[in-house]
């Protein structure tokens, strides 16, 4: 089942949900939770927001936010991902291109 699909059966639900509360005040709580649900649904895009001005360093921050960043001191050249601490042997990037403007591929 899609997420859009899953949606518009719980909005039949919810609709269910408050018919039945016009005779039984028990089912008031379902029609708010299944609110919540689809809100809830509608709202995560699961996608990454990245503005216009933004670098390839920016998209990557985005995509890891629990890792911590920092320039590599040795040559002052590269960017460091790490995940843990400044001892991990983490990910190095260029920093010409760590600072360089993101540009979206082209979409099919």
């Amino acid at each position: 089942m899609t997420k859009q699909k899953a949606i518009a059966q719980l909005e039949n639900l919810k609709e269910h949900c408050n018919e039945m509360s016009k005779n039984n005040k028990m089912w008031e709580s379902d029609v708010i939770a299944l609110d919540v649900a689809i809100r809830s649904l509608k709202d995560d895009r699961n996608e990454i927001v990245i503005p216009s001005n933004a670098t390839n360093g920016d998209v990557i921050k985005a995509m890891f936010p629990e890792f911590r960043f920092g320039l590599e001191y040795t040559y002052n050249v590269c960017v460091k991902l790490s995940y843990h601490s400044e001892y991990d042997t983490g990910l190095l990037f260029d920093k010409k291109w760590w600072n360089a403007p993101y540009r979206k591929a082209e979409e099919e």
